[in-house]
């Protein structure tokens, strides 16, 4: 399912903007990711409620695979420094 969302998501922005071969940029990248992981990351954390009627422990793979996924679609999409002058080296 989050496949479908974020080719979705990522058909919707390359069709964005008025050039037909337009490039997406790294903001919009940015906004189209960050909305799949909220979503992928809420039905995480919904599944735990459902599954064990507590949110997620630290070990659960849905929350960390959501927040990873989010790190590797921005890092992919953005130069370092491109996404309002943001560095990957403040998160090390």
């Amino acid at each position: 399912m989050r496949n479908v969302c974020l080719l979705s998501s990522l058909l919707l922005i390359g069709c964005n903007g008025d050039k037909p071969d337009s490039a997406v940029t790294c903001s919009q990248a940015a906004d189209a990711a960050l909305q799949v992981c909220v979503a992928d990351y809420s039905a995480a954390l919904a599944a735990c409620v459902s599954a064990d009627g507590a949110l997620c422990d630290a070990s659960a793979p849905g929350p960390a695979a959501a927040l990873s996924a989010l790190d590797g679609e921005v890092s992919g999409a953005c130069a370092d420094g491109g996404l309002f002058g943001l560095s990957a080296a403040a998160t090390t």
